[in-house]
């Protein structure tokens, strides 16, 4: 992505927002009040806030927060605790604290003070920047896109990095450039989120998310016949499948017990990697010959396994021989003796046939 933020800037970003902040308490509430709030010792002056690098960000759940959130919006990497580990809700979500730290920040204009204190510590570069926010409504349009079943044309335009414009010229194209659009109960055109994903495979800034990691410890390497049983097994685990019946499987979601049930619903989970409940379905069904790596990142997010751990599986499994060949050679041991003698100051010198050809070929041609 052009001019991507770094991690840095989004955190010199947040505490620029949460200086603004103090600095206002400083003014309308009382003296040291904001200090207190950044836990400083409240007879600290403002200009003698620590540098933003050198603030202690723990003492916030924003310090995990940036990081999980920083590397799903920009790289579409979820970590080991998967759909999970991404949270909208204002009180309790990474994702949803963040977003409304900056909608607080625009509404009551914060750094309106910030004028006033050039001499302190706030850098007001820092406080107009869009790190923050950048990286908030890039995640937000992700998590549209993994987690609805139809995105609004502003996500889309989000992770693509062009303009809405472009997005609604795309539902006029022809062949693979063209975007299929709907109006939704609200009138609003929305685009389904696997149609809205086809899409943005095609575009250069897109990176689609992908499993980083996983909930549980994995096994070195699965044998062909193990990989379908532990994707299976991985559904159970994770998925409320009880009330689940598919023509012809009885097998494939044997009944839990009610306290064995999470929360998250078998069939909401499939649809937010963009699938139906048949399509799942038939994949965890079928020989392992006939699952395509590219159902790999799909499958990943869906049941919080290291995306590339399962596509080397599936990989050696539908192709071994070719796999073999991309192994990485391992050297041959160097023998155990030197053929230089120390003690008599002499080194043993081989002659080979390789070795006296060169020589003498060169000789005859002068």
């Amino acid at each position: 992505m052009e001019n991507q933020p770094t991690l840095q800037d989004v955190r010199n970003n947040l505490i620029a927002l949460l200086y603004g902040i103090a600095l206002t308490m400083e003014i309308q509430v009382r003296e040291g009040a904001g200090a207190a709030m950044l836990g400083l010792p409240e007879c600290m002056p403002v200009c003698n806030f620590p540098d933003f690098a050198d603030f202690d960000l723990s003492k916030f759940s924003f310090e995990r927060d940036i990081e999980d959130v920083y590397s799903y919006a920009f790289y579409g990497e979820l970590g080991e605790r998967g759909q999970y580990g991404i949270s909208d809700d204002s009180e309790d979500g990474n994702l949803g604290r963040l977003a409304a730290l900056c909608e607080m920040a625009h509404y009551n204009h914060f750094f309106g003070h910030a004028e006033d204190f050039e001499d302190s510590v706030v850098g007001i570069d820092a406080a107009n920047s869009d790190a923050l926010k950048r990286m908030v409504d890039l995640a937000h349009a992700r998590f549209n896109l993994d987690r609805s079943s139809f995105v609004s044309l502003q996500n889309i335009a989000v992770l693509s990095g062009v303009n809405e414009r472009s997005v609604r010229n795309a539902m006029y194209a022809d062949g693979n450039a063209m975007l299929a659009a709907v109006r939704n109960s609200k009138g609003e055109l929305v685009v389904n989120s696997q149609e809205a994903l086809n899409w943005l495979k095609g575009r250069r800034n897109f990176k689609e998310t992908v499993q980083i990691g996983t909930r549980r410890g994995l096994p070195p390497t699965l044998a062909a016949n193990e990989i379908m049983p532990f994707l299976n097994a991985q559904l159970h685990e994770f998925y409320q499948v009880s009330n689940l019946e598919i023509p012809g499987r009885p097998d494939l979601f044997p009944k839990r017990s009610e306290g064995e049930l999470l929360a998250q619903s078998f069939e909401n989970a499939a649809h937010r990697i963009g699938w139906t409940v048949e399509r799942l379905c038939e994949v965890l069904s079928q020989p392992i010959e006939n699952l395509s790596p590219e159902d790999c990142p799909a499958l990943s997010r869906m049941l919080y396994i290291d995306t590339t751990w399962l596509t080397a599986q599936v990989m050696q499994a539908r192709f071994p021989d070719a796999m073999k060949e991309l192994q990485p050679v391992v050297a041959v041991p160097k023998a155990a003796f030197s053929p230089l003698n120390e003690a008599d100051g002499t080194l043993e010198v081989v002659l080979t046939e390789a070795g006296i050809r060169p020589f003498f070929s060169s000789q005859y041609a002068q």
